[in-house]
Order: C-alpha cells, then sequence, then structure tokens
C-alpha cells in the first residue's frame, strides 16, 4: 500500500490549492448621518453625487433633490468596505409646510454637510463603478 493521505469513511481526504479571487462587497446604507460622518473620517476617499428638480426654466436657481455620499476604503477587520448616506426631499422631514420652504430647508442642509465634509476628508464629486473590481483595487490600496 502507497502513501496515502489520512481517510475519514470511505474518503481519502485531499489538500485543494487555495484559489483567492476578490469578492465584491456592496455599499453599505447607513440611515444616520452622524453615523456616515464617523465613517467617512477613516475613508479613502468620499465621493457625492446631486441631483437637482428639474424646472422649465434655466434661469431658475436650481434645487437639490438628493445626496448620495460614498465613504470609500473604510478598513473595518482589514476589510475596506464602502458606506452609503442619502439624503432625500421625499424621505425628510423638513419643518417647512410648503415646497419652498422645504427645498430652501433641503439646500442648505445639503450646503452645510459638504462644507463639513469637505473640511475633513478627501471629497470628491462624482461616483465610482461599484463592480467586483473595486474590492481588487481597494485591497491594493492598503
Amino acid at each position: 500500500m502507497g502513501s496515502e493521505g489520512p481517510k475519514i469513511g470511505d474518503f481519502e481526504m485531499v489538500s485543494v490549492p487555495k484559489i483567492e479571487k476578490p469578492v465584491m462587497i456592496p455599499p453599505i446604507l447607513l440611515v444616520d448621518y452622524d453615523d456616515f460622518k464617523n465613517y467617512a473620517n477613516d475613508a479613502v476617499l468620499v465621493t457625492y453625487d446631486v441631483e437637482f428638480f428639474n424646472g422649465p426654466f434655466l434661469d431658475v436657481e436650481k434645487k437639490f433633490r438628493r445626496l448620495t455620499l460614498h465613504a470609500i476604503g473604510v478598513k473595518i477587520e482589514s476589510v475596506p468596505l464602502t458606506f452609503k448616506f442619502v439624503l432625500d426631499y421625499n424621505s425628510l422631514e423638513l419643518q417647512g409646510t410648503d415646497w419652498v420652504q422645504k427645498t430652501t430647508d433641503l439646500d442648505a442642509l445639503v450646503r452645510n454637510i459638504l462644507d463639513e465634509l469637505n473640511s475633513s476628508v478627501r471629497l470628491v464629486r462624482g461616483t465610482i463603478d461599484q463592480e467586483q473590481e473595486i474590492g481588487a483595487v481597494l485591497s491594493a490600496v492598503y
């Protein structure tokens, strides 16, 4: 009898080479801005994207409709994660009752958030493709 590996029942144990592939972990959606801000301070990069209400006239000041933030490359237990926060007109409980007051309040809130983040993190306007390759890119950063 030749050299055989350990046996369990009728099966012989063999070692299988480990092939590591990057795993895509989707962004973690946070509902509290303060939680997002804490993770953003440890991020490699924070991106933001804004959407505006569509108006019929080009000379009217644009009003914010939605702000989407991504804190990218937050290392938790050696795994780079992405955290997402969305501030949306429809999901806010703003004090104003009419559209003009609500959009004015939202504009002020969005501008305050962007000013605050701009002073404390690397903030870039735009988005990053959230494909599987992002995990490989982030792991190469560390």
